[in-house]
């Protein structure tokens, strides 16, 4: 059971509680509308960590693309974590992602993290890696005034295992220990798009905590459907704000084979939770 969520069919290979004219935002509208071309400044570094798996120190490095020529002083942040099963993947997997945003205003943020060593090496909790994402959005308030960013708006998006760490480093405050770079600053995320992700203790999704859009494929066999509905039923239960998207006939990799659905639908979330 999904509680007080009711499913609305949308297309015959979606079933949705997202508002029905989402699909039809206003022209011109930034955040919405692709207003600009984008550009990235690549591999900048946000942070030294000790790696237990590869047993080595290790310098975080992230992507950030914006909005070319734009004058606006205080813009909304998406972050974007990559998918890779915690062993592999690199943030140049979501440039599509990271253009599409800034072209609609957004300054977005591509982190890579902590990986495990594939094979061999030291075992490493997924903590480590939620850590350092977590450690992304104090990044972005250390970093506010260079790259004119609104610290109230520092969204987050993620899939597969970036979707796990993401919903990770929004509800779970004991990753946040595992990264003490930026010590200081606020880790909060206003929302969270996660895509065939978990959240891996349920038990600390709480009362007050952010609002969240889940995306799933209900024939996914990595990370199973029955996952998002536990997610879902927690958020109800707490009184978190929660929307979904759902495909019956889909498996896990639905960011890429569903990107034109998933991809409008993460920016009218943001808009209408964040933004407006």
């Amino acid at each position: 059971m999904l509680g007080a969520i009711t499913l609305l069919t949308l297309l015959p290979s979606v079933l949705t509680s997202l508002p029905q004219d989402h699909l039809a935002p206003p022209p011109g509208v930034r955040y919405l509308d692709s207003l600009f071309e984008s550009e990235v400044t690549k591999d900048i570094d946000y942070g030294t960590v000790y790696n237990p798996s590869f047993q080595s120190m290790e310098t975080l490095k992230l992507d950030l693309y914006e909005p070319a020529n734009d004058p606006d002083p205080l813009r909304a942040v998406v972050v974007w974590v990559h998918g890779g099963t915690f062993f592999g993947g690199d943030k140049t997997d979501l440039i599509p992602l990271g253009e599409d945003f800034a072209q609609r205003g957004y300054v977005v943020v591509t982190p890579n993290f902590r990986l495990m060593q594939l094979g061999g090496g030291q075992s490493m909790d997924p903590a480590y890696s939620a850590g350092d994402i977590a450690s992304v959005a104090r990044w972005l308030r250390a970093n506010a005034v260079t790259y004119r960013i609104d610290p109230n708006r520092i969204m987050l998006g993620g899939s597969s295992s970036g979707a796990v760490l993401g919903l990770s480093s929004t509800y779970d405050d004991l990753v946040i220990g595992f990264n003490m770079n930026h010590w200081g600053y606020s880790s909060h995320f206003a929302a969270i798009v996660e895509i065939s992700g978990k959240l891996m203790r349920l038990d600390q999704l709480n009362t007050g905590d952010p609002p969240l859009l889940v995306v799933h494929g209900m024939l996914d066999h990595s990370i199973y459907f029955y996952n998002a509905v536990d997610l879902l039923t927690r958020a109800d239960a707490v009184h978190v704000y929660n929307e979904h998207l759902f495909f019956p006939q889909a498996g896990h990799a639905i960011l890429n084979s569903h990107y034109s659905i998933i991809a409008p639908a993460a920016r009218d979330f943001f808009y209408r939770i964040v933004i407006s």
